[in-house]
Order: C-alpha cells, then sequence, then structure tokens
C-alpha cells in the first residue's frame, strides 16, 4: 500500500494561473507578489487538480521549491475558495 501524501504544512502562497497548456502538460503561476512560479501536470496529479480546469486568471493557493539551475517550481496547489454573495 502506497504511504499517505502529505500535505505541506506552513503558509501558502496566493495567485493566479498566468497559463497552462494542457497538450504540452505545463504552465506558469504568478502568486499576488508578482513572481512565476513554473507548474507541471505532475504536480496537479500528485494532488488531484485537473489540468483541463487551470484556467487563466483561476486563484490559486500553492507553495513552491527551488529547483537548481532552472524557475521555482510549484510543489503543492490547490485552487481557492471562491465566495460567493448571497442576498
Amino acid at each position: 500500500m502506497p504511504a499517505p501524501i502529505q500535505v505541506p504544512d506552513g503558509p501558502l502562497s496566493a495567485g493566479r494561473v498566468r497559463w497552462y497548456d494542457t497538450e504540452r502538460k505545463f504552465g506558469w503561476v504568478r502568486s499576488d507578489d508578482g513572481a512565476d512560479y513554473f507548474v507541471h501536470w505532475r504536480c496537479l496529479k500528485r494532488w488531484g487538480v485537473n489540468p483541463g480546469d487551470m484556467l487563466d486568471d483561476a486563484r490559486v493557493l500553492f507553495t513552491a521549491q527551488a529547483v537548481p539551475g532552472r524557475s521555482p517550481e510549484v510543489a503543492y496547489l490547490r485552487f481557492a475558495a471562491v465566495e460567493v454573495a448571497h442576498g
């Protein structure tokens, strides 16, 4: 039986999907402070995120990790909760 996957502890960065190409299986997320992070389909699959839902400008929460010789990469991602106004 595989070991359970641990969701990272600690603060999550907030941001938006800049773009995601489902055919090329990668894209970019921009944090609210303006930094860009690479996101690969393997990360999405690991956390149960459907790549088809990675629409431009979608709000996300994520953690990132440094990757030697490359851009920082998203290590954990989930969509931010959407607030619905009732009235």
